[in-house]
């Protein structure tokens, strides 16, 4: 029997003809082609429930649908040293909900 520690050098393919790097995922694609067609003739009613929801909720709903549409960021390493206390303060004006407690901003999408 062949030794399998060895079989390949370190950055050769078993599969040299494989697919290419950065090449996309078919079925990954027509996905997406798919949800786009869907959502091309929704938006006048997107628009309308988005502008139903509390500024909070309207947030993490476009923070949760985005990164179905948009590429992942890279990581970026910040090597900046921050001597001191940093604040950060968001703020959300909310308007009363029809079907959630307004004393909350509590919100999850499932």
């Amino acid at each position: 029997m062949s030794d399998k520690k060895n079989l390949f050098k370190p950055g050769q393919s078993g599969n040299p003809n494989g697919r290419p790097k950065g090449a996309k995922n078919r079925t990954t694609e027509e996905i997406r082609k798919h949800i786009q067609f869907v959502l091309d003739g929704q938006y006048q009613s997107l628009e309308a429930d988005l502008d139903s929801m509390s500024p909070f909720q309207r947030v993490m709903m476009v923070e949760k649908l985005t990164k179905f549409f948009l590429p992942a960021l890279a990581k970026n390493e910040n090597d900046t040293n921050v001597l001191g206390e940093v604040k950060v303060t968001v703020s959300f004006v909310d308007t009363p909900m029809r079907d959630n407690d307004s004393s909350t901003n509590e919100f999850q999408v499932d």
